[in-house]
C-alpha cells in the first residue's frame, strides 16, 4: 500500500495515535510506503509550533520518521503544479489541499491519510481515495 500523508496524519502521528503509529509500523516493516508532500512537511512545521513544540522537537520528529528509505519527501515540481491548476479550476477545492492530492495522484498513492473533509469532492469523483478514523 502506498500511502500519501495529509497535515491531519502527521499531527496524529506526532500525538502518537494508535491507529497512525500502526500504519507507521506497517510502512516501516511491512510492503507500504509513504510520500510526504512538501506542503504537508510546513503545514505540520507551523501548526506543531503554534502549540508550542520547538523547532528542535519537530525537527528530531521529522528526522526519525525520514529515517527510512520508505518514507519519501516529494517536492513541488512543474507537473504538481500544473495538475495543482486543473484541481483548483476543476473542483475549486484549496490551493493546499490541491498540492496534497496532486502529489498524491502523480506518484500513483492508493490512500490519502486524511481526516479533512475538503477531500470529499475528490473522493466523489474517483480522484482519491481516503483512509481516516
Amino acid at each position: 500500500m502506498k500511502y500519501c500523508s495529509d497535515t491531519w496524519f502527521l499531527i496524529k502521528l506526532y500525538e502518537k495515535e494508535e491507529k497512525a503509529i500502526e500504519i507507521i509500523k506497517e510502512i516501516r516493516f511491512g510492503k507500504g510506503r509513504l510520500i510526504i508532500p512538501a506542503v504537508v512537511y510546513t503545514e505540520t512545521g507551523r501548526k506543531l509550533m503554534k502549540r508550542g513544540v520547538s523547532l528542535k522537537d519537530i525537527n528530531a520528529f521529522f528526522e526519525n520518521l525520514f529515517n527510512s528509505n520508505k518514507i519519501e519527501f516529494i517536492v513541488i515540481d512543474k507537473s504538481i503544479s500544473d495538475e495543482v491548476i486543473k484541481l483548483c479550476n476543476s473542483f475549486n477545492i484549496a490551493i493546499m489541499d490541491s498540492f496534497i492530492a496532486a502529489s498524491y495522484k502523480l506518484t500513483d498513492c492508493d490512500l490519502i491519510l486524511s481526516g479533512d473533509s475538503d477531500y470529499d469532492l475528490l473522493v466523489k469523483h474517483k480522484y482519491l481515495k481516503r483512509k481516516f478514523w
